[in-house]
């Protein structure tokens, strides 16, 4: 009889062909390392056997656990997670102009392309 807010956490891989896969969804637990230390090493029980790279959030202790259970892979800094936290650097008027103009940074189709348009950022913003 009461409503009750609960997070979902989920895994996702992503095949070499590209094809995507839930691997896993975990509802109501608390996040931390220990919390993905379990979760990949749930994963890896169930038999994920390889993990190329991660592309994760920056929570402590994360990159740690990552390397307990899937020490070859590569981990990766979500470009979503640092650009939130680059915000906090800009003036609240101005985060959304800045998101707008930084996007085509990110979603430059060739370095060429993205070197281009990060340094109309640059003459933009300083």
């Amino acid at each position: 009889g009461r409503i009750v807010k609960k997070a979902a956490y989920v895994a996702l891989g992503v095949q070499l062909d590209g094809t995507k896969d839930i691997l896993s969804i975990t509802v109501g637990a608390n996040e931390s390392s220990k919390f993905w230390l379990g979760m990949l090493n749930n994963l890896k029980n169930r038999g994920l056997k390889d993990v190329l790279f991660f592309c994760v959030d920056g929570l402590p202790g994360f990159k740690e656990a990552i390397a307990a259970v899937y020490p070859q892979a590569v981990v990766q800094r979500c470009i979503i997670h640092m650009l939130r936290n680059s915000f906090q650097y800009l003036s609240y008027k101005d985060r959304k102009k800045f998101a707008a103009d930084f996007k085509a940074v990110y979603k430059a189709p060739t370095e060429e392309s993205a070197l281009q348009a990060l340094a109309e950022v640059k003459e933009t913003w300083g």
